[in-house]
């Protein structure tokens, strides 16, 4: 079979076809895609489908909040509460930054370009500079 893995993206004789599950982008109800993995990726890329099907929503309502808080906290600076809402923005990105690290999903183009795993190495990468940013705001304030 011929194509790209979706796991490391390369290109290579011994792929398979995996069918996951997932979800219609504009309904919400379950779909089911078909995608192509080296056989010594299938394991790895079935675990990381099945959490991101378990940890999607829970994904998507943690960065809302996050970026509500942040909303808030913006709000809440202009009004004059300068440190409460400095630290508080702060805090809300190292929240974004410890959801990332956590639930490393990223968006489909991304996945296509670099593959799964690379993808996901680089929303960990981004969530721990997050981190550190959020800490940085949080330390100038204080």
């Amino acid at each position: 079979m011929e194509g790209r893995c979706i796991w490391c993206n390369k290109v290579g004789d011994n792929l398979r076809q995996a069918t996951v599950g997932t979800r219609h982008p504009l309904l919400g109800g379950p779909a089911r895609t078909d995608l192509v993995v080296h056989e010594e990726h299938a394991d790895a890329f079935e675990r990381f489908s099945e959490r991101v099907g378990r940890s999607g929503r829970l994904f998507l309502a943690a960065v809302g909040v996050c970026l509500l808080a942040m909303v808030g906290l913006e709000i809440a600076l202009v009004a004059g509460a300068r440190t409460v809402g400095t630290v508080g923005i702060g805090m809300a990105v190292v929240a974004l930054g410890i959801v990332l690290s956590a639930l490393p999903f990223s968006t489909p183009q991304t996945v296509a370009l670099l593959g799964a795993r690379t993808a996901a190495r680089l929303a960990r990468l981004a969530g721990a500079l997050l981190i550190g940013l959020g800490l940085f705001v949080v330390l100038l304030v204080l």
